[in-house]
């Protein structure tokens, strides 16, 4: 069985009054994010059992996410990773636009 683990690094924030809000952004953003990326086929068919990628990045005002930047175990993951964000857009007016997340994505295969 093919496990995601998405792990919420932190997000920079200004201010003790957006914290709550923030949280649930964090949330939110994760569990879209967490929902649309799948353990990579083809680390599968090579018997690779763990990768991860660290992924930092923006939600612009439709929703959509903006890589600012990655660090990964496997090039091929990050490209891997790149290609499934281009396609996910966050749907919620919980998150703030031009917020940095970071968020860790470590994959195991069980």
């Amino acid at each position: 069985m093919a496990l995601l683990t998405l792990i919420i690094l932190g997000v920079a924030s200004q201010g003790f009054a957006a914290e709550k809000s923030t949280l649930t952004a964090n949330e939110e953003v994760a569990k879209v994010v967490k929902a649309k990326i799948q353990f990579p086929a083809f680390l599968k068919a090579e018997g690779v059992k763990n990768a991860q990628v660290l992924v930092e990045f923006t939600v612009n005002e439709n929703g959509s996410l903006n890589v600012i930047n990655t660090n990964q175990s496997d090039q091929r993951v990050k490209d891997y990773v790149m290609e499934q964000l281009e396609n996910i857009q966050v749907q919620s007016a919980d998150y703030e636009v031009g917020e940095v997340y970071m968020l860790k994505l470590n994959f195991r295969l069980l």
